[in-house]
């Protein structure tokens, strides 16, 4: 899963000197000690169990290590455990549909309903002429946050994805395809589909096929019930700032965009396959396609599961969170030189900063220091929620005390009570549906699978709004009746 940021986030996060080059080894082996020390200090402050990570230059690995602990029950963390990969999975995914494009059996060009005839969304016209290409450039229009569905329901049979895209027919479009770029996972489960259908293989047993068994990514599997799951990192997420491990439901719906699960030590064979265009994987042809700078659809969002950096067009990035990790991977494609940074955690919203620690090492490498402060805007809106509940709880304490002591009650007039109420819906469908739009552009199920704490809290605050506009309402009816 990719949880989808803001172009201003994303420009802030990717943003490095034009003009960086890794000039001698000495000053890649300092940045290297700089990093060890980061990430061993990050991870006590935010409490974050293990983290892996990897350097590669020219083929050959830099430097490899791991931190901490692999679950609760004091399993080491290593350069070998399995680490889910939200949103880089799609970077997976695009390969797959390259290397069917270059057997003949697709052209990018090619509609979505010429390979899935009864695929449709809202507008049947408009939907029919999403292309396969529109889909790896994020260029289909379709909406965001109703490609989000796949937090809705867990499905683990076989036809999961043809189930999936199945719901689509209610979805709708923000733009005619192709005119730009807006990125959404609903993307991605029609590309595994397509691999499905296309190939006669299951989409895990096509990328084990094609991908990390052709790279001999030994630690590598693809879905969180696969028995190789059993070696890999315990997922944690934060609950009002304590980090706590949980176990993810089975699911085969987000499998194109989630779970594909490797460790450091593979994501060296990944990485390295894609900086030197491994022909074992794909043709020099598509790794031009999937590199080319001057695509118009890095200029927007991304392409192929990676971003571009706005300035050093040879700079590219996926990264992403869930499944109870965290992962980023950076390539030079100039200089052959990668980067990839797992944790076993998600970011709580102001109680745990997981996300710096996979991204900052890939700015440190450039040299570049980086501020890893949560936001002070993040304490200010999680303290306002938390001031509107204590509010709202003490106006219906007071307002249910008068009542059971029969204190007089002040009956508000019709307008004031329409007034409270409308201001009180709209006030919890901003909590449930506004601010978790606002922040990262997903709906309530998602913050409630992988930051409960804050699902709950927004919950309670849409809840205790909701109850005192309703109380304000029918107390005073009430206590009138019972005086009369």
């Amino acid at each position: 899963m990719r949880i989808h940021l803001n172009k201003s986030i994303i420009i802030c996060l990717l943003l490095s000197p034009f003009g960086f080059v890794f000039s001698q080894s000495r000053d890649l082996e300092l940045h290297i000690s700089k990093i060890d020390s980061f990430i061993s200090q990050k991870m006590i402050e935010n409490q974050v169990p293990g983290v892996s990570y990897v350097i590669v230059r020219d083929d050959s690995i830099v430097h490899q290590k791991a931190f901490g602990y692999a679950d609760d029950l004091g399993r080491k963390m290593s350069i070998s455990t399995p680490v889910a990969l939200p949103a880089i999975a799609n970077s997976f995914t695009a390969i797959a549909i390259l290397q069917l494009a270059e057997k003949g059996k697709l052209d990018l060009d090619d509609n979505v309903v010429r390979h899935l005839p009864w695929f449709t969304l809202k507008d049947k016209e408009a939907s029919s002429q999403i292309t396969i290409r529109h889909l790896l450039l994020q260029q289909s229009g379709i909406n965001h946050l109703d490609g989000e569905t796949f937090f809705k329901k867990a499905d683990t049979s076989k036809q999961a994805l043809r189930t999936l895209v199945k719901e689509f027919d209610t979805f709708s479009m923000d733009f005619d395809p192709g005119s730009k770029s807006v990125y959404s996972n609903a993307n991605s489960g029609i590309l595994g589909l397509l691999i499905e259908t296309i190939s006669g293989q299951s989409f895990e047993e096509y990328v084990h096929q094609n991908i990390l068994d052709t790279l001999g990514m030994t630690d590598s599997f693809v879905n969180n019930f696969n028995p190789k799951s059993k070696n890999r990192a315990s997922p944690h997420r934060y609950w009002f700032g304590q980090n706590t491990s949980y176990t993810p439901r089975p699911d085969r719906r987000n499998i194109t965009g989630t779970a594909i699960f490797i460790s450091a030590r593979d994501a060296a064979k990944y990485m390295n396959a894609l900086l030197q265009k491994d022909i074992r994987l794909l043709n020099k042809d598509s790794y031009a396609m999937i590199f080319d700078s001057k695509l118009e659809a890095y200029r927007e969002g991304s392409a192929f599961g990676w971003f571009r950096d706005m300035k050093n067009t040879t700079q590219f990035s996926s990264y992403g969170w869930g499944e109870g990790h965290s992962a980023s991977i950076l390539l030079f494609t100039e200089q052959k030189v990668g980067i990839a940074v797992f944790a076993n955690s998600v970011s709580g919203f102001a109680l745990g900063n997981v996300w710096d620690i996979v991204v900052t090492p890939g700015k440190m490498i450039q040299g570049i220091s980086a501020n890893t402060a949560i936001p002070t805007v993040n304490y200010l809106m999680f303290a306002a929620v938390m001031l509107i509940i204590i509010l709202f709880t003490f106006f219906i304490f007071r307002l249910l005390r008068k009542y059971f002591l029969n204190k007089p009650i002040r009956v508000p007039s019709k307008t004031n009570r329409i007034i409270s109420l409308v201001f009180c819906l709209s006030l919890a469908w901003f909590f449930i549906i506004g601010l978790p739009n606002l922040v990262s552009e997903v709906p309530i199920e998602a913050v409630f699978l992988y930051t409960p704490d804050v699902g709950w809290t927004l919950l309670l605050a849409a809840i205790s709004a909701l109850t005192w506009a309703l109380l304000r309402i029918l107390i005073p009816y009430l206590t009138k009746r019972n005086y009369k």
